[in-house]
């Protein structure tokens, strides 16, 4: 398919081809990746006596993604069809979320989705499922150290990613020995974390 990249000997003995001589295994600029899609983002901010509530929703709509990786080989629609080279995007993803802010205090809870995606190698569809992460914020420094320039950005977090607990589904990627699908869920299910830092 390259055959530029294959010196043979000029002259030999007996018929042709000639004997190679030389191989050029330099990586060659090969394939092309067309990928369209819009992003969406909505935020309001309404500031009400129990604090601001900040709403907001984030969404990427992917409606084109061919690849041709491989030389004579067809185009392959990858929009919503996980591809083993990691070139591929489910239709559907995005974020709402709500963000909540009074004096010391903020917290913030958002629902992760991701639309329904052919499996690796496989008919079946998986994906159509969502995550939800919150956390809780106080500003201790203002409390106990408001006029330390440095202290007084003090603050601890508590938090936790997949709340409910959702399981990966079970996914053909890397040949299903792995198991799930690394690239839009996470094993480790519910994740809780405490925090605490400092803010410049």
């Amino acid at each position: 398919m390259f055959p530029g990249a294959v010196t043979r000997a000029t002259s030999c003995q007996g018929s042709p081809p000639c004997p190679i001589t030389a191989v050029d295994a330099t990586y060659l600029n090969f394939g092309s990746l067309n990928v369209a899609g819009f992003d969406y983002q909505l935020t309001y901010r309404q500031q009400t006596g129990f604090g601001s509530f900040t709403p907001s929703i984030a969404v990427t709509q992917t409606y084109r993604y061919e690849a041709t990786l491989t030389p004579a080989s067809p185009v392959v629609n990858a929009v919503s069809a996980a591809q083993d080279t990691g070139n591929w995007a489910p239709r559907w993803k995005g974020t709402v979320a709500l963000n909540w802010r009074l004096r010391n205090w903020s917290a913030y809870v958002a629902g992760r989705y991701v639309s329904r995606y052919q499996d690796y190698e496989l008919t079946r569809i998986i994906g159509n499922f969502w995550f939800v992460d919150a956390n809780i914020r106080y500003v201790l420094g203002e409390a106990i150290a408001p006029d330390s320039s440095y202290w007084r950005n003090l603050y601890v977090r508590l938090g936790g990613v997949n709340l409910f607990n959702r399981t990966p589904q079970f996914s053909n990627y890397d040949f299903g020995f792995v198991g799930y699908d690394p690239t839009q869920a996470d094993i480790r299910g519910r994740f809780l974390y405490a925090q605490l830092g400092v803010h410049w």
